[in-house]
């Protein structure tokens, strides 16, 4: 599904794997004047990870190494080679996966060299079309366990992963901000909130 705005365009996979013919749909989209000059943001349904996948380097059919009802990690860089999105949302991870959604994303990351921005998307995820900033969490206040919120651009966001409920937050990637004392407001906020 794809949603043009004024200046940004958005890509949004939904549940599907990767083959030749979806690949032809991409670079299809992607040829498209509109949206070369668009901001491009895309939503990509990750899925989980497939153990055929890791054959694709020595494999004579690259075809069969691709997880069919999802992108898996080969359809996913694959569509960002085809895409080019300024940034990825990766979204819906197996639920294998729940702790180590940062973890993937930084390696997509470096593996396209920072050229596009990659971050897990979760519940509470705000991103503002108009700004193209991500709301994060900017202070926090240890005594009074409290947060304090503003948006960033998204090459300045990082992602931490409270445990107790495997869920993600976002925060100003800055000095100032310690994030031990981040999951420690986190945790103490989540025990009240399940009083």
């Amino acid at each position: 599904m794809i949603i043009s705005c004024k200046n940004c365009v958005i890509i949004y996979t939904g549940d599907t794997g990767w083959n030749s013919e979806i690949e032809k749909k991409y670079k299809k989209i992607a040829r498209k004047k509109i949206y070369k000059s668009k901001y491009k943001l895309l939503v990509a349904h990750l899925g989980g990870f497939k153990e055929n996948e890791k054959d694709y380097l020595t494999s004579s059919n690259k075809e069969e190494t691709f997880y069919k009802d999802h992108l898996g990690r080969l359809g996913l860089a694959k569509l960002n080679e085809v895409i080019e999105p300024n940034i990825c949302f990766i979204s819906e991870f197996g639920e294998e996966l729940k702790g180590y959604r940062k973890k993937v994303t930084e390696i997509f990351q470096k593996a396209f060299d920072n050229k596009i921005i990659f971050l897990p998307a979760d519940i509470g995820l705000k991103y503002n079309l108009e700004t193209k900033k991500i709301k994060s969490i900017t202070k926090i206040n240890i005594e009074k366990n409290e947060l304090s919120f503003d948006y960033i651009e998204p090459e300045n966001v990082k992602t931490c992963l409270l445990r107790k409920d495997y869920s993600l937050h976002y925060f100003k990637d800055d000095s100032s901000l310690d994030e031990t004392d981040l999951i420690q407001v986190l945790s103490e906020q989540f025990e009240q909130s399940i009083k």
